[in-house]
């Protein structure tokens, strides 16, 4: 139960830093010249459709495709978990492999996700 304490707690916590917050700083770049310096550092914000880190782009699919991968297999692990603690049979080893086994998958879930977060904010970024 502790853990279980412990699991929810880490992902709230987790999840509480990825909230983002208002800076209201002064607009460095309010007034800049973007017509005459379009390709400058300060006015190009990125290309969405840059077909390697663009919001479309080969970073975003590999992203999409490793998730979608570790989620089906974290699902997966979650299922045989179960099937391995519901036939444990009171036997206190195979409870303790299949907690292990539950915990795992979890803890990689939450990984899946925050490797999510990450891609997207870099993607987004670039």
């Amino acid at each position: 139960m502790k853990k279980a304490l412990l699991l929810i707690s880490m992902v709230v916590g987790f999840s509480l830093l990825t909230v983002s917050v208002p800076a209201f700083a002064y607009n460095a770049l309010q007034g800049a010249d973007c017509v005459h310096a379009g390709n400058s550092a300060v006015c190009n914000r990125g290309n969405p459709s840059d077909p390697i880190a663009g919001s479309d782009g080969l970073l975003a699919h590999i992203g999409n495709i490793v998730s979608y991968i570790a989620g089906a297999a974290a699902v997966i692990l979650i299922i045989v978990a179960g099937v391995r603690y519901i036939t444990s049979g009171g036997d206190s080893n195979a409870i303790s492999g299949a907690k292990n086994t539950l915990i795992g998958a979890l803890i990689g879930l939450v990984i899946v996700a925050l490797a999510r977060v990450l891609i997207t904010f870099v993607v987004n970024r670039l």
